[in-house]
């Protein structure tokens, strides 16, 4: 007798020990599917937070009062529209506290030339800095968005005469073409992902946003690598936004294309 309760004993403990393993493999299942969860909700607000401040400086652009300013030569529209700059990048860092975000004064300039990218005609302080506060979009300091602009042609597929105001004789009508403009808005969140802010700011400052149209272009060249695609390369969450858009008496979003 007393043996059997010896074994009946032992057999308890290794019941509760096999319940005990059971129980925990259940606790880390839940964990893990609590983090992955955690992972996925903290991702989409990232998204969210990087696509409003993309938006925000698409809005601040199209809501700017005094549009006839900006297409003046000394005006950002009327400066990129100038046929020396055409296919440089016109570029602004859209900063918290900033008053008027898009003049000439607050802006710098990218060039393709034979010997690389050129970002010192205009200065700098066009280009988000990361390591400085001043710099992001709000007082939590957590996103830099960064605007550049392009003059852009009409493409080949475009109906005849888009570029010209509707309801005007283009041969007689004393009255400019439609300028046309791409915008290209990155907003990237730098305390996250662990890139360097260094490699960061170096992105945002010696890459076009779009393609480089070139002949002389080496397609393996680090000259040939966009901002989205170096960001992408340093693993730092980022969104790009382009939109198309045409000018003339107003500004005027385009359809985007497909």
């Amino acid at each position: 007798m007393m043996n059997s309760r010896v074994q009946q004993k032992g057999s308890t403990l290794v019941v509760v020990l096999i319940m005990l393993v059971i129980i925990t493999i259940i606790g880390v299942v839940g964990v893990r599917h609590s983090m992955t969860s955690l992972n996925i909700a903290t991702n989409s607000q990232i998204n969210e937070l990087l696509r409003q401040s993309s938006d925000s400086a698409m809005l601040a652009l199209e809501d700017v009062s005094d549009l006839e300013q900006l297409s003046t030569a000394n005006g950002i529209l009327g400066f990129i529209s100038q046929p020396e700059n055409l296919n440089k990048e016109l570029v602004f860092c859209f900063k918290k506290n900033q008053g008027i975000a898009f003049t000439i004064n607050q802006a710098s300039m990218l060039e393709f030339t034979s010997t690389g990218i050129r970002n010192s005609i205009l200065g700098k302080r066009g280009f988000c800095k990361p390591k400085n506060s001043l710099f992001y979009t709000s007082e939590r300091n957590a996103v830099l968005t960064q605007v550049a602009i392009r003059r852009s042609t009409a493409g080949v597929l475009e109906p005849a005469f888009s570029n010209y105001v509707t309801g005007t004789d283009f041969v007689s009508a004393k009255t400019q073409n439609n300028e046309r403009f791409t915008i290209y808005a990155t907003s990237v969140l730098p305390s996250v992902g662990g890139a360097n802010k260094d490699d960061i700011e170096n992105c945002l400052s010696n890459h076009f946003s779009g393609s480089i149209q070139s002949l002389s272009l080496n397609i393996d060249s680090p000259a040939a690598t966009t901002v989205s695609q170096c960001l992408e390369k340093l693993g730092v969450p980022y969104i790009t936004q382009v939109a198309d858009y045409s000018y003339m008496v107003g500004f005027n979003k385009l359809p985007a294309s497909n």
